[in-house]
């Protein structure tokens, strides 16, 4: 939020810059904390969510968060990204299914170097808050443009071949990416805060799109 202030010079803009960080300075015990997880059902979480057309040129923005978490809720933030798109993109769903991509490659890489450490298998789950996205991956829509078709083979087969475990489609209120594309300061109890207060979250489902063993899709 800071950049994007700074980025955009005028009276209202500096304003809320001053805003920002007086709030940084003030929530400074504010801070990611590393708690112990149970190994056993170690898993990634993917975050992602944008802002279509709100950056300098009427680009993008992308952001992605990855946590690792296991079953009794809690997550520790291992990384995130919150970045003008370099490719331009023709809509709000094009601009989506772009962070999706890019977020999965970064949970995927860290889902490597833990494997690697911890000499275990570990899922990765996806959770996006865009409901026309997650329709496309899972229900297989027919796409005419080249570039989305391609971005949802390519996640309909990382499904196929449980490089990545489920897609989720969840409400904003679940999305810890959410915050990273707000102009407002974060409010009390949203998913962001919550995850950095407690190091938990649980998350609603509305839908979700995974592979099972038998090597069909499942869809729910």
């Amino acid at each position: 939020m800071l950049t994007r202030r700074i980025n955009e010079c005028c009276l209202t803009a500096m304003e809320k810059m001053k805003e920002l960080i007086c709030y940084t300075t003030s929530t400074a015990s504010q801070c990611i904390r590393f708690i112990n997880i149970e190994q056993s059902s170690l898993k990634t979480f993917l975050f992602i969510d944008v802002s279509f057309g709100n950056s300098e040129g009427l680009a993008s923005q992308l952001v992605f968060l990855v946590t690792i978490g296991d079953q009794n809720g809690n997550k520790i933030i291992l990384s995130y990204e919150s970045k003008k798109s370099g490719r331009g993109t023709k809509g709000f769903m094009a601009a989506e299914l772009l962070a999706l991509v890019h977020g999965y490659d970064q949970a995927y890489i860290a889902k490597h170097m833990l494997e690697v450490m911890l000499q275990m298998m570990i899922p990765i789950s996806a959770y996006i808050n865009v409901r026309t996205v997650f329709n496309s991956v899972a229900k297989h829509t027919f796409m005419s443009d080249k570039r989305l078709a391609i971005h949802i083979s390519a996640l309909q087969g990382s499904l196929r071949c449980r490089e990545l475990n489920s897609i989720g489609w969840t409400g904003s209120e679940d999305n810890v990416a959410d915050s990273f594309t707000r102009l407002e300061i974060p409010k009390p109890g949203t998913a962001l805060l919550r995850l950095i207060d407690t190091s938990k979250l649980s998350i609603q489902i509305n839908g979700l799109a995974k592979q099972i063993r038998e090597g069909k899709d499942a869809f729910h």
